[in-house]
């Protein structure tokens, strides 16, 4: 039988302090006959488990720390901070937030603190206290669109990125609401709202600009970009129960609507000289030329713009009556104009266009550029040999 080690025992008073954060340096010294290559205690019949000081301070200072996660917030101002006490009790709706990706952390917290702002199935708005926006951008909309829908004046008392505070008004009445950034500093919420309004409701309103109706009339206006005042009045006070303050307001949303889906025009002339390179390399033997006003070197200004692409004039050489005709229409864009053309007759007695220029207004000189290019144009067809042409103007029709 295996001789088994003899261990000697010291009684110890333990007395428990407070850690102060330094290593415990204080030992007591072991006897001679003490293993210290084995990490328990035995005697006969009983087992007693030590552990480390290292795992004894970690299980302190696990203790120490349980509940301390919870930090300070600081609020954008009073109102704010007078509801600090609510902001963080979850809706109910909210309760169950399943498959939340990592980079979703911000909504998480909205979540947390208030009940996400969405418009009804009918694109109605409802503001109560705790909603939460996402951003000061989406409250002031909402704001807008409530203020219209129900049909009253406001006035902004403070409208900032770091708040926003409204009241009615009209004297005596207490509608009142006041936002502010949440914690994140993004998202916006409602502090203080109170919604009693007992004022007549309005069809005029300030806050419907052109902007607003060209939103709630694109559908109409992208179908008939040329929908009369009367028509999108009448749209507006069926469906919204709102007069536009005058005819202007009408005109600059019906324009802001064809700008949106047709282009601008001032942005369009900026893009001519990469059109007429571009027309020149898939087309190649076009005639594309363009005129600026030579006195505006720094900003050029548009003045006249020829074009006759190479299939044009090669068919009108190859295959058409040596005849054609002439005339000017009168440009009714933003920015007018003329626009020149030269228009001939093919084998079936279709019309068969050779070239056409946009000119500054028509005249002797705007008349010269275009003929003197569409003759070097025609010139520079092989088959060319100056046969006799026949030139009708819209003055010699019978």
């Amino acid at each position: 039988m295996a001789s088994q080690t003899q261990l000697g025992f010291i009684d110890i008073d333990i007395q428990h302090n407070e850690r102060d954060g330094k290593s415990n340096t204080n030992t007591v010294p072991a006897r001679d006959n003490v293993a210290g290559e084995e990490e328990g205690i035995h005697s006969e019949g009983d087992v007693v488990i030590s552990e480390s000081d290292d795992e004894w301070y970690q299980n302190i200072e696990d203790d120490e720390n349980e509940g301390d996660s919870e930090s300070n917030l600081d609020y954008a101002d009073e109102e704010e901070r007078n509801d600090g006490s609510e902001s963080d009790q979850l809706d109910e709706s909210y309760d169950q937030i399943v498959n939340v990706n990592s980079n979703e952390e911000i909504y998480i917290d909205r979540v947390m603190r208030g009940k996400i702002f969405e418009r009804a199935v009918d694109g109605r708005v409802q503001l109560e206290k705790g909603l939460l926006f996402l951003d000061v951008n989406e409250f002031r909309e909402a704001l807008q669109d409530y203020t219209i829908q129900e049909g009253f004046e406001i006035q902004r008392i403070k409208n900032e990125k770091a708040r926003v505070t409204a009241r009615c008004a009209i004297n005596g009445c207490t509608w009142r609401i006041h936002a502010s950034p949440t914690p994140d500093g993004v998202s916006y919420k409602i502090k203080t709202y109170n919604p009693d309004h007992n004022c007549i409701r309005t069809t005029r309103n300030s806050n419907a600009n052109s902007t607003w109706i060209a939103k709630r009339l694109q559908s109409k206006l992208v179908a008939d970009p040329e929908m009369s005042y009367c028509s999108m009045k009448a749209e507006l006070l069926e469906k919204y129960g709102l007069e536009p303050a005058n005819n202007m307001q009408l005109y600059r949303a019906r324009r802001r609507v064809k700008e949106e889906n047709q282009g601008n025009h001032a942005k369009s002339y900026n893009k001519l000289p990469a059109w007429a390179k571009l027309a020149r390399v898939t087309n190649p033997g076009s005639v594309v030329k363009m005129e600026v006003d030579a006195m505006m070197s720094a900003n050029p200004l548009f003045k006249r713009f020829f074009v006759c692409f190479d299939a044009m004039k090669k068919g009108f050489v190859r295959g058409c009556r040596p005849w054609f005709g002439i005339d000017d229409c009168h440009l009714k864009g933003t920015y007018g104009g003329v626009l020149l053309s030269a228009v001939a007759i093919d084998g079936n007695k279709g019309m068969f266009p050779i070239a056409f220029v946009v000119v500054e207004v028509e005249c002797m000189d705007s008349w010269k550029f275009f003929l003197r290019l569409l003759y070097e144009s025609l010139a520079s067809v092989r088959e060319w040999k100056d046969h006799p042409l026949t030139i009708m103007s819209d003055m010699q029709k019978v």
